[in-house]
């Protein structure tokens, strides 16, 4: 998780991480492979990100199992309100919150190794906060993903396996953690 309050850089370093945004000093490497201009497309598509100003397709883009579809829309709480047909969804004329757990259903979809967060939860109902904190994201540990979760949510810090805390665009903390299920 990275936290810290407003204006901390939470949120431009989120972009530098997913390459979004180039940094004015130092280098982004995505493992031991420093992140060249040339390479920059190529690690994109290892990443995918929802970020809290985020576009909202209609249309997907890859032919998915409809099953996954279908048991990911009944898990986000949005299967009586959208539809995939024809590869595209039946609406998107959804409240913040539901927009963003369609975006998070695309995202799923994808499957990408490294999933980053943009205060994505801050537009939930508190059960379905619960449901993302405690239930999709150690889904998403188990299956070894890069979890990346920029959060005020400070009861969900358990949750986290490193804790980087960000002050005026600085780390001022960070701190490691055995996730233990807490339920």
């Amino acid at each position: 998780f990275i936290v810290g309050g407003n204006g901390s850089g939470k949120s431009p370093l989120s972009k530098i991480m997913t390459m979004h945004y180039r940094p004015t000093e130092g280098e982004v490497y995505l493992g031991s492979q420093k992140v060249m201009p040339s390479y920059i497309q190529s690690a994109r598509n290892h990443i995918s990100a929802i970020y809290t100003d985020f576009h909202l397709f209609t249309d997907l883009y890859k032919q998915y199992d409809i099953s996954d579809i279908e048991r990911l829309l009944k898990l986000l709480q949005l299967d009586k309100i959208v539809e995939v047909k024809g590869n595209k969804f039946t609406t998107t004329k959804l409240s913040d919150g539901q927009k963003k757990r369609l975006a998070l259903l695309v995202m799923l979809l994808e499957d990408r190794k490294i999933m980053l967060f943009d205060e994505w939860a801050a537009d939930q109902d508190p059960d379905f906060k619960h449901t993302f904190y405690r239930q999709i994201l150690p889904e998403l540990k188990l299956k070894r993903k890069i979890v990346i979760v920029i959060s005020h949510d400070d009861s969900y810090f358990d949750v986290a396996d490193h804790l980087v805390q960000l002050r005026d665009g600085n780390i001022v903390s960070s701190e490691t953690y055995e996730y233990k299920e807490n339920l």
